[in-house]
């Protein structure tokens, strides 16, 4: 019989305690601390040493091509690895959770798993100069100081990301920063960015210990919160079209200088909180062509340090809550500027003095809400209505010029504000609920409001007011508390259908003339001192119990239906 012997590489169980079939090494019996990988094998098989708390050095052979996924994953005193040049691939945290010091990869590799050196403790790496590519966090969580990143090797999203890295070199002049790539880098302080093409989603998060940081003209997109978080303390931005993105810089806590360059196409926007809650921010500068840049988008400035900026002189757009709770002291708005947004300067308590809004720009809800500091505003010429909380809680503030235009004061527009006396109020139409609470206000002529021009409480609390005029207005209804417990003297049109609740508490009234078909609400006109109370002899009205509570009346003119009706009430009355 002729017997032919063909060589395969299919091992069971050789005497050193490798198990191997068709060149995988599936298992290896870990009698010593040292490792050395038999000839022959081109695979190492998924965990096969997963573990293996004993192992401190592998010598992996010419010819292993692949490196299995979790293959060596938690060997946490496995200090050393040998990793030939025919390695091509290398599967996800294959030496994550290890003791490795250091590790030399081939020059050339198809694939490198996410994950794979993971939470190591690798202090050195050499990369391949050519990766095709490569899962996420590969590198992750290492003791990685410093890295040069070869011009063929493509960086992934969160490869670096939580390392000790404090340098990184990027060889390729047009490497792409991948999402996370860095993030939590706490240690980087240096990056070559003129290299830089393009920085990912959180790419620099909270990489602590930057100092100044120059992005050039080469970078083509940053994503949102690239590098929120981060310790930058000077930045100079070559090109200000890279900024489209929401929160690039936001919370910046040692950022205190900015330059942003404008050039090359418009328009340009500064995106939406993009400085947001930098609080040492100190000094922002817009150089080159300026007029380029025509949007401060909402949020962009939010919280931040800064005390004084000089917009650009083309600027059109100042969006919600562009400068809101920001430490300015003082602002000039370009007259360029069309629209300024819903609380763009709130809670700036710091602004002080006198500010000028141009003459075509709209402004929006709760534009300087709570800048406590302001003490004039100067309405553009053809504003006709102030919207809700525009200037409430402007505690200083004494004078509004340009108001006799206005013809719409929305709700709590100068609630609280103590130091505003006098203001021309005899073309507004309409006042909105809260809109003069517990303001300073003197006096007011109301002689164009409409049958429904008065909101809730919309004098409250108003209590040096000493006489309010609307004896030509068309107001059909008081609504509650409009101006109860303000003590003042009220002249009141003949028209009123609807009394509402306290609506004229404390109040002091010459003459009421009440007609039609009217309802006189709960405590209306409690403790209020008329002179005297006029009703129509066909009047047809709904009169609260309490509506004249404690209150003095010295002149009562009354149909005798009526009287019955409502004997129990002029009966208490003085």
């Amino acid at each position: 019989m002729k017997i032919n012997v063909i060589k395969t590489n299919r091992v069971n169980v050789q005497d050193n305690g490798f198990v191997i079939k068709n060149g995988v090494l599936e298992s290896c019996l870990i009698k010593t601390g040292k490792v050395v990988i038999p000839e022959g094998v081109l695979a190492i098989s998924p965990r096969a040493f997963a573990r293996s708390y004993m192992l401190e050095e592998v010598v992996i052979p010419e010819g292993v091509v692949e490196i299995g996924d979790g293959a060596f994953f938690s060997c946490g005193n496995l200090k050393k690895v040998t990793i030939p040049e025919s390695v091509k691939r290398i599967g996800q945290a294959a030496f994550e959770d290890t003791g490795l010091k250091e590790i030399r990869l081939p020059e050339t590799m198809d694939y490198i798993g996410a994950d794979a050196f993971d939470n190591a403790c690798i202090k050195e790496a050499v990369l391949p100069k050519v990766m095709k590519n490569a899962g996420q966090k590969v590198f992750a969580m290492t003791n990685l100081t410093k890295v040069v990143i070869p011009e063929g090797f493509k960086l992934r999203e969160g490869m670096f990301a939580d390392s000790w890295l404090e340098e990184v070199i990027l060889e390729d002049k047009n490497a792409a920063i991948p999402d996370h790539c860095f993030s939590g880098c706490i240690h980087l302080k240096k990056i070559n960015f003129e290299n830089v093409s393009s920085i990912g989603y959180g790419a620099f998060l909270k990489c602590k210990s930057f100092e100044s940081v120059t992005l050039s003209e080469n970078i083509k997109s940053i994503e949102s919160v690239a590098f929120y978080g981060s310790g930058i303390r000077e930045l100079f931005i070559e090109n200000a079209n890279v900024l489209k993105e929401k929160s690039i810089f936001e919370l910046c806590n040692r950022l205190k200088s900015v330059v942003i360059n404008a050039r090359g196409k418009g328009p340009v926007k500064i995106p939406a909180r993009a400085f947001a809650k930098c609080r040492v921010l100190a000094d922002v500068k817009f150089t080159g062509s300026t007029k380029l840049i025509t949007e401060i988008d909402r949020g962009a400035f939010a919280d931040a340090g800064i005390e004084s900026i000089e917009l650009p002189e083309k600027l059109k757009i100042i969006g919600n809550g562009a400068f809101l709770g920001s430490m300015l002291k003082s602002i000039i708005i370009p007259r360029s500027v069309t629209y300024i947004g819903n609380k763009a300067f709130a809670r700036c308590r710091s602004l002080s003095g006198s500010v000028e809004i141009p003459d075509d720009a709209e402004i929006g809800a709760e534009c300087f809400r709570e800048c406590t500091g302001i003490c004039e505003v100067i309405l553009p010429k053809g504003c006709d209505r102030i919207k809700q909380g525009t200037f409430c809680s402007c505690e200083n503030l004494e004078n509004v010029k340009n108001i006799e235009n206005v013809s719409v004061i929305e709700a709590d527009t100068f609630y609280m504000c103590m130091k505003l006396k006098t203001l021309d109020l005899s073309n507004v139409k309409s006042i909105g609920e809260c809109a003069f609470l517990n303001a300073g206000l003197t006096g007011a002529v109301l002689k164009s409001l409409t049958s429904d021009g008065l909101g809730k409480c919309a004098f409250a609390g108003c209590v040096d007011i000493k006489e309010a005029d609307l004896s030509e207005s068309s107001l059909k209804h008081l609504p509650d508390e409009v101006f109860g417990g303000i003590n003042a003297r009220i002249i009141l049109p003949d028209c009123i259908e609807w009394f509402g609740r306290e609506c004229l508490s404390l109040t002091h009234i010459n003459e009421v003339k009440i007609a039609g078909s009217a309802r006189i609400d709960e405590h209306a006109f409690s403790r209020a001192d008329i002179c005297h109370l006029i009703f129509d002899k066909n009047i047809r009205a709904q009169i609260s119990e309490t509506a004249f509570a404690d209150t003095k009346i010295k002149e009562l003119d009354i149909p005798d239906c009526l009287y019955e009706q409502y004997k129990s009430i002029w009966d208490k009355i003085e």
